[in-house]
């Protein structure tokens, strides 16, 4: 591919991937605003927004630089822009920077790698990989630090960002390998040695992490367990002391004598006071708190019930308000069990309150008088809740505890819960919900407020009021309705679930996930600094063991990019004896293999144009002569000269057929042979008698292992032996034989060469031997004529009569009696003679007839030699042609410039307005 289209391809596909972007980030921002109004308008939304915003207008910028063709600055703005939101969004929100700083990476090496050339795609992801770095130590360092506040993600958006950076990883990673048989050798080592590093140590991180915090977990989870098992027995113990209280004050006399007394005797008097003096000592008493701790003012205030549920005396303003709130269960259960009884949670107006009940005995009689009740505020389930979370060696707010009832409503809790928590963790049927409604047991607040959509923690708290033993849950325990604040910080949480034995109540203890495992981020911390170090000691590393790797494997591409252009003396240093050592020993074996050979090639090359060159000018010399002995002679010695053969010589068959007569041979030994009249008899043992026999060519390579090769005592040198018939067409003229002193003489190449020399002085030895015929029969026929020319002039002067000569006219005889004397040559008849304009009734006397027939004679065989004549005139001239064209088609080995100029000259000789050239495949088919 040339530089302008492959810059070409990269500004197609930096447009293209911009637009892909802008569409993907338009998207992007359109669901960030979506969400924005949809939970809430939360306070880190902005932020999103307006990363979005300004990665959507820098994306817009860099598409349309990159339609302009300027990809280098659109995909820098691009990157520089990415860069910044990046660092932003890491820098502001927290527990991001992992997945953004890696999904940084790749995305700028993707990018890079498609749209940019290969040094501004290697300084580009060295950006992109130092930003991305950065953008993980902001993570690690803010846990170290915290140099400032950073916002809080939603655990949901969390949950979701490593699905993203999966699908990112993905993408990028497809793309990477796409690309990558784009990247250098050094690269692809480096890349290969970063993977074969890291990904281990990325699978054992991964893998000690999540024992990590599965070990953390169950710690946690067994710690929840054992402090909600506590605080449970703590409200227990906290519940039964003030049943044992009330139940140990419902046995004092004042309370059964204030009952005896008529009720028109009690006001005023002293079993009154007496009971009024008692009621404020008791609420003057002190009571062990949750945690065992006695305090003051535990009881805010004391009722009294006569048999009849009357109400004889209290100190409860909440009673005075809801005066039959203390004649249901609380009258009915100890008056009729005759056992004390702790109430559910009650609420007014303003405030929530529980009650303990006891029986008041007649201990004479054995007969329950009435029922005294004691009252405390709501508020301290809360603050022993709060005392129960503050456990030591915790951190203050660490811990969420809270009491539930048996449908699931919040009785107390610390501080971890808003005033805005939903009370319900779901909403009641509605007819359950009336019954709490009428018993005073449900808050008087917003249905919106009741209730959050906790299904999976109402299950677990189903399951612990049916358990002896804890129930852990890991899942949300704030409600839908939370703050804002707390709404969008709401996490999982570790939870245990713990039932009272006293009252239908489940204990919730729970703590954050994130802060139980908080160890296990410090050690995800530290490898992420040991995985960073190491990666650029992998990566310094690698680097280095690359390039010592690829330098050698570089010097040997240089050097046979210097052997492809075609300085064959390039070789390449072997600095090792390993593998790459023994590729450039074998690379510089093969270049000088190469070198030697082409050499050869380059030899044999101009030892073939030698040969055509000397067959055309064997050719070219021998066109021209007519004289066969001439002819012969030069052939002989131009073949020895030129071919540099240690003799030559030509045998022609005699006219018998049955000898193969030395017509011409080289040097004195040529001479010696001819004076003898050599001859070798066809299908002799000899190259000659063989070949003449059986019409093919026959090489000795070497003379002393062929049977057929006769040895000639004045030809002692020979080593090998070529002999070549000597064709036209299906006849026979006679033989080429060639000799040379060394062994294994004759090529392809000269065997080719001098079969095409003796095609050619095979027509050359016709075309003389039909000239000497043509002028021999020329020369009779002359000869005759004068003759016939003498004899009729003498016949004239004899006989002195006159003799008429007419005109030839156009249009031929009109004698309807021609006399018609055949043509005859050799027996056959080849034309008419036809004598026009003699008389019917005057015959042909006897010597007028012989004259005729001497003439006809004569006629027949001086048309012979004149179609002779035009025959060899046309074969030398055809000689001529296929001499000419032989040499312009070997003057070039371009076979396209052959069969071009072989065309042109073609067309030329035989006035030809077009000529064709048809190949045949060499396996079939249908002519090209």
């Amino acid at each position: 591919m040339s530089q302008l289209s492959s810059v070409g391809e990269q500004a197609r596909r930096a447009s293209r991937l911009t637009g892909l972007l802008l569409i993907l980030i338009g998207l992007g921002l359109a669901l960030a605003i979506f969400g924005y109004f949809e939970l809430g308008e939360p306070e880190w939304g902005w932020w999103v927004i307006i990363a979005l915003g300004a990665l959507w207008v820098i994306n817009l910028i860099s598409f349309g630089l990159a339609r302009a063709g300027i990809t280098t600055v659109s995909l820098g703005l691009l990157i520089l822009g990415l860069s910044a939101i990046c660092l932003s969004l890491a820098t502001m929100i927290a527990d991001v920077g992992l997945v953004l700083g890696i999904t940084f990476i790749l995305t700028v090496a993707a990018i890079t790698s498609l749209t940019l050339p290969p040094l501004a795609a290697r300084v580009a992801i060295l950006w992109g990989v130092s930003v991305g770095v950065l953008i993980i130590l902001i993570d690690v360092l803010y846990d170290v630090f915290g140099f400032w506040e950073r916002l809080n993600l939603p655990t949901s958006v969390l949950t979701y960002l490593p699905l993203m950076a999966v699908a990112s990883f993905s993408i990028a990673g497809i793309s990477l390998v796409r690309q990558f048989s784009r990247f250098r050798l050094s690269t692809k080592l480096l890349l290969g040695f970063l993977f074969v590093a890291l990904a281990p140590l990325t699978l054992l991180s991964w893998q000690y992490e999540q024992t990590a915090r599965e070990d953390l977990r169950d710690a946690a989870n067994q710690t929840l367990a054992a402090n909600a098992a506590q605080t449970a027995t703590s409200l227990d113990a906290f519940i039964t002391a003030n049943l044992s209280a009330i139940s140990s004050e419902a046995r004092l006399s004042v309370f059964a004598d204030y009952l005896r007394t008529p009720e028109d005797q009690r006001a005023g008097q002293a079993v009154e006071q007496a009971v009024l003096l008692n009621i404020r000592a008791l609420q003057e008493t002190s009571r062990p708190d949750l945690i065992g701790r006695n305090v003051m003012w535990v009881i805010q205030s004391y009722t009294l019930l006569d048999a009849e549920r009357n109400i004889v005396l209290t100190t409860s303003s909440f009673v005075q308000e809801v005066p039959e709130l203390v004649k249901g269960d609380l009258f009915t259960q100890p008056f009729v069990n005759g056992t004390p009884y702790a109430s559910p949670v009650h609420y007014s107006r303003n405030d929530a309150r529980m009650f303990f009940a006891a029986p008041v005995l007649d201990i004479s009689q054995a007969t329950t008088l009435g029922v005294l009740v004691s009252e405390i505020s709501a508020e301290w389930l809360t603050q022993s809740l709060i005392q129960a979370s503050r456990l030591p060696g915790q951190t203050e707010g660490e811990f969420t505890v809270a009491l539930y009832d048996e449908h699931g409503l919040r009785l107390g809790s610390n501080a971890s819960f808003s005033e805005k928590d939903p009370v319900f963790i779901t909403l009641p049927e509605p007819g359950i919900r009336a019954q709490l409604e009428l018993s005073y047991r449900m808050p008087p607040i917003m249905a919106a407020e009741l209730a959050s959509d906790l299904p999976d923690l109402k299950q677990a708290a189903q399951q612990a009021l049916s358990s002896e033993s804890p129930v852990l849950f890991n899942g949300l325990i704030h409600g839908a309705n939370t703050s804002e604040d707390e709404l969008y910080a709401a996490e999982n949480h570790l939870s245990a679930l713990m039932r009272l034995q006293t009252r239908p109540w489940v204990v919730l203890y729970a703590q954050n996930e994130s802060a139980a495992l908080a160890r296990t981020r410090e050690q995800s911390n530290a490898i992420i600094l040991i995985s960073l170090a190491l990666a650029v000691a992998v990566a310094v590393l690698s680097a280095v063991a690359a390039g010592n790797l690829t330098r050698p494997i570089n010097t040997l591409t240089q050097a046979a990019e210097r052997v492809s252009v075609g300085d064959l003396s390039a070789r390449a240093p072997a600095t090792s004896t390993d593998e790459i050592g023994q590729l450039a020993n074998t690379f510089n074996a093969m270049t000088a293999q190469l070198q030697q050979t082409l050499s050869d090639l380059e030899q044999r090359v101009d030892r073939r144009t030698a040969q055509l060159q000397a067959t055309a000018d064997i050719s070219r010399a021998t066109a021209g002569i007519r004289n066969l002995d001439e002819l012969l002679e030069l052939a002989v010695e131009m073949i020895r000269g030129r071919f540099g053969f240690y003799h030559a010589s030509v045998f022609l068959l005699d006219a018998a057929g049955e000898y193969a007569v030395l017509r011409e041979s080289t040097g004195e030994v040529g001479a010696q042979l001819k004076a003898r009249g050599h001859r070798l008899a066809v299908g002799s043992r000899s190259l000659v008698g063989w070949v003449t026999q059986n019409r093919k060519l026959r090489v000795a390579r070497d003379v002393a292992g062929d049977p057929f090769h006769f040895k000639n005592p004045l030809l002692p040198e020979t080593r090998s032996e070529l002999c070549i018939p000597l064709l036209v067409g299906e006849r026979l003229l006679g033989a080429l034989d060639v000799q040379s002193r060394n062994l294994d003489a004759f090529s392809e190449s000269d065997l080719q060469a001098l079969q095409v020399l003796a095609d050619q002085l095979s027509v050359a030895i016709e075309n003389a031997e039909l000239f000497e015929r043509a002028q021999a029969s020329l020369t009779e026929v002359r000869s005759l004529y004068q003759q016939t020319l003498d004899t009729g002039w003498r016949e004239v002067v004899r006989t002195r009569a006159p003799e008429m000569v007419m005109d030839i006219e156009p249009g031929g005889a009109t004698s309807e009696n021609p006399i018609a004397i055949p043509l005859r040559l050799r027996n056959e008849v080849i034309g008419m003679l036809e004598l026009h304009g003699r008389p019917a009734d005057q015959p042909l006397a006897p010597e007028e007839l012989a004259v005729l027939e001497t003439v006809a004679a004569q006629l027949a065989t001086a048309l012979e030699s004149a179609a002779l004549l035009q025959e060899s005139q046309l074969r030398s001239r055809y000689d001529q042609l296929v001499t000419t064209i032989t040499d312009e088609m070997r003057a070039t080995l371009n076979p396209a410039f052959i069969m071009q100029n072989g065309i042109r000259q073609l067309g030329r000789a035989v006035g030809a307005t077009e000529v064709m050239v048809k190949l045949q495949p060499r396996r079939g088919g249908r002519p090209q």
